[in-house]
């Protein structure tokens, strides 16, 4: 005879994961002509409809997928008999909900489809969090155009001073009737080659704002002296030793890791400004101790050390130590790109003459 104990017991374990499961499992089944026949508890507490209202109803069969842009999911079904990827629908509210689904057949006892069992994660919360870092991004970005525009302004500041001189020292010998044809020629070779200088600045900062579609093989201490290059008018009167390891070349998004290097040496130059230091000196370093190694890219300045009680905090959002004109996203901004788009990481650490930031590459890629 059965074990009617044992039975009860297993039937009320299976009703219990039953209820688990509906409770906070997102689940959905629907038949061949789109019609919702089942949808889970957790389905109904997520989107705000209660189950009576989705029993019964049609599938959007023009729904689309950021996952397969170019063809709706219903035809991704009919097609693979398998869905795969993101979702946005709207809730009962009316706002954006996300989920992360998987659609599969769904077969009865007879082994005949009958239909589709969709689950899915609630991904909302993630793409909230994405967007919002890269609406920080964005405003790093605009906030890092207008110093580079400051920045063009200077470096054209001395060329455009230099054309002025040229035309009115011609203009001078127009008028004083003693204007040569060789005079003429050599000068013209100047405003060539200002103009040439003129443009290649616009080109290097035109670079710099492209974005990188896809990694490139990089030479790194070439991005190091690129970076250098792009602000070097603030560096003028800054000691600036640089000690880089001939390395191979990494696949990298080379744009990203200018804005990293940019952002963090303009960050030193203030702090050595403000430091009032008697030989205010930078050193960029390149390490690597064996092929396949982690890299190490040091940035290190001689400025008063960082408060230790703010020390952990200067990587946080919207968290600065300037006084004056600091929005808190720089180093923010910097840790996520190398974090989600260099696939490394960045600290920072107080040295006895100063600070250091030190970025690791390639560590995922050792191991």
């Amino acid at each position: 005879m059965p074990n009617i104990d044992l039975l009860q017991r297993q039937t009320a374990n299976l009703e219990n994961y039953v209820g688990l499961i509906s409770e906070h499992i997102i689940i959905m089944h629907f038949s061949l002509d789109a019609e919702i026949t089942h949808v889970t508890d957790a389905y109904t507490k997520s989107f705000g409809y209660p189950t009576s209202d989705l029993i019964g109803q049609s599938i959007d069969r023009e729904l689309y997928s950021p996952s397969h842009p170019d063809t709706p999911v219903w035809t991704v079904l009919e097609k693979n008999g398998l869905f795969e990827g993101e979702l946005e629908l709207p809730n009962s509210d009316g706002d954006s909900f996300w989920l992360l689904t998987k659609i599969i057949q769904e077969i009865n006892t007879d082994g005949e489809h009958v239909g589709y069992i969709a689950v899915s994660q609630d991904i909302t919360a993630k793409k909230l969090f994405e967007e919002q870092q890269q609406q920080l991004l964005s405003q790093s970005r605009h906030a890092l155009m207008g110093e580079m525009i400051s920045m063009i302004a200077h470096q054209w500041r001395q060329p455009l001073s230099t054309l002025s001189a040229i035309s009115a020292h011609l203009m001078l010998d127009l008028k004083l009737g003693s204007l040569k044809e060789e005079s003429i020629e050599n000068e013209l070779v100047k405003f060539e080659q200002i103009i040439a200088h003129l443009s290649q600045t616009i080109t290097d900062f035109n670079d710099f704002f492209k974005s990188d579609k896809l990694k490139q093989s990089s030479d790194l201490s070439q991005v190091i002296y690129e970076a250098i290059k792009l602000i070097d008018f603030r560096l003028k009167n800054i000691n600036v030793i640089t000690e880089l390891d001939m390395l191979a070349p990494l696949d990298i998004y080379p744009n990203e890791l200018l804005q990293v290097l940019i952002n963090i040496i303009n960050n030193a130059v203030d702090a050595l400004i403000e430091s009032e230091v008697e030989k205010p000196t930078l050193t960029i370093t390149l390490k690597q101790d064996a092929e396949n190694d982690p890299i190490y890219l040091t940035i290190k300045n001689n400025a008063t050390p960082i408060d230790e009680k703010v020390l952990p905090r200067i990587f946080e959002p919207y968290f600065s130590t300037k006084e004056k004109n600091g929005t808190g996203l720089g180093l923010y901004i910097v840790k996520t790109i190398i974090d989600k788009h260099l696939d490394g990481s960045i600290t920072a650490k107080n040295l006895s003459d100063g600070c250091a930031f030190v970025i690791t590459l390639g560590e995922h890629r050792a191991r």
